[in-house]
């Protein structure tokens, strides 16, 4: 009989402190739901993900790069293995997207883009900035330290 009373009153314990301690711990963000992957956006994915038209509040629940290119552009393609590279090793913390110009035109056009690759930064506090041209990969990850994850 003591000895169930003494498993009762530990296993009691035990639960009292892991409750506690969860409770005291506020829960950490879920990672993005990317896996790692670059996310392609048309227009209207782009409205409800990033922006809705004439908004210039942000719907992401993660800073963000939108990458706008175009599958005949060399500079945008020898960026893209960098930004895939990229949305591998901050997978939890920001989400890469890209459209493709010739896809997503009226996007394109909202954005002015006229010069490609162009890099859209959208940190979660503070103001969005562009980039035009390619960025090599040590340049790509010493702005998502300095303006997307500070």
């Amino acid at each position: 009989m003591k000895r169930n009373y003494f498993l009762i009153s530990l296993l009691a314990v035990l639960t009292l402190s892991i409750c506690t301690e969860c409770s005291s711990n506020p829960k950490k963000k879920n990672p993005p739901p990317t896996h790692g992957k670059i996310v392609y956006l048309t227009e209207k994915e782009f409205n409800s993900k990033v922006y809705a038209p004439n908004s210039t509040n942000y719907l992401g629940e993660y800073p963000c790069i939108v990458d706008f290119s175009a599958s005949w552009c060399g500079p945008c393609l020898q960026m893209a293995p960098h930004l895939s590279d990229l949305a591998v090793i901050y997978k939890s913390d920001l989400i890469i997207y890209n459209v493709d110009i010739d896809k997503q035109k009226e996007l394109a056009k909202r954005f002015k883009i006229k010069s490609i690759p162009s890099l859209l930064y959208i940190p979660m506090k503070g103001k969005p900035f562009v980039q035009l041209g390619y960025k090599s990969k040590k340049e790509l990850k010493e702005n998502i330290k300095k303006h997307l994850l500070k």
